[in-house]
């Protein structure tokens, strides 16, 4: 992704969260927005474990990636996805599924780290102790 790419998209982050909450400043805005970049990048990089509001109001703390490197092969897409980007996508290694939430109900008061565990996709995508 190309620097002009990703200046808008954080753009656009910032504006979608404005809609969702009107009551937080431009600034605020536009600081989330960029920690969600960054978010995104890094889950295409490796094993993240990160915690979201789910549609019904729950939260759920997820373990997901974007690296094929630990996708099992079969949950592969047959063909390039069109992203959305008011939503994150990311396959749940724990739920062995492709999962998405609106990039707005992203928790980013819960820690977001790298799961330094590894997780062998070949055994139920169990992590390795």
């Amino acid at each position: 992704m190309n620097a002009n790419s990703v200046n808008s998209l954080a753009l656009y982050y910032a504006h979608r969260l404005h809609q969702a909450n009107p009551q937080s400043s431009w600034q605020t805005n536009v600081y989330i927005a960029w920690r969600i970049v960054r978010f995104r990048q890094l889950l295409q990089q490796q094993v993240l474990r990160f915690r979201y509001q789910k549609t019904d109001g729950t939260s759920r703390l997820a373990y997901g990636t974007l690296n094929p490197e630990f996708i099992p092969q079969k949950a592969m897409p047959k063909a390039t996805p069109t992203p959305k980007p008011s939503t994150i996508t990311y396959f749940d290694l724990e739920r062995k599924a492709w999962r998405c939430f609106r990039i707005e109900n992203l928790d980013l008061k819960a820690p977001i780290y790298p799961c330094h565990q590894v997780w062998c996709i070949s055994n139920d995508t169990q992590p390795l102790e």
